[in-house]
């Protein structure tokens, strides 16, 4: 790192605590690294609209329920959380969650239309589970 600091980026990250370890592990690690940048959690609003880019992006919609229900789920473990709070992850497990769901729930419709099989319903909506949060 030293030889090569003006080519060379080192980016580690992490949880607060376990990085602080990290730095503390070795005398001269600390001094290397002279920059951080903390990223705070995502506010609930924020985890909501990261799970509805996702949906759109992928090419489905929320109904008004479906909505409310990732809104309230996504309060509550942004209220619930840990140390281990996986933060956007948690948006991204949600739609991955919603849209097995959504499939699971269509399978056994033989006349599926475009928007049923486009549109998340509330009960496609799913909190991932708590080792992910």
């Amino acid at each position: 790192m030293e030889d090569n600091r003006d080519q060379l980026v080192v980016i580690a990250a992490g949880y607060r605590e376990p990085m602080q370890q990290f730095l503390n592990s070795n005398p001269g690690l600390r001094s290397r690294f002279t920059r951080y940048i903390d990223f705070p959690d995502y506010s609930p609003d924020e985890l909501l609209r990261i799970f509805e880019n996702l949906a759109m992006a992928a090419g489905y919609k929320l109904s008004d329920v479906a909505r409310q229900r990732a809104s309230a789920l996504l309060t509550t473990a942004y209220g619930d959380r840990t140390a281990t709070f996986g933060n956007g992850r948690l948006a991204r497990t949600m739609f991955e969650q919603a849209s097995v769901c959504l499939a699971d729930r269509l399978a056994g419709d033989s006349d599926i239309t475009r928007d049923e099989l486009t549109t998340f319903q509330a009960d496609d909506i799913r909190l991932a589970t708590s080792d992910q949060q």
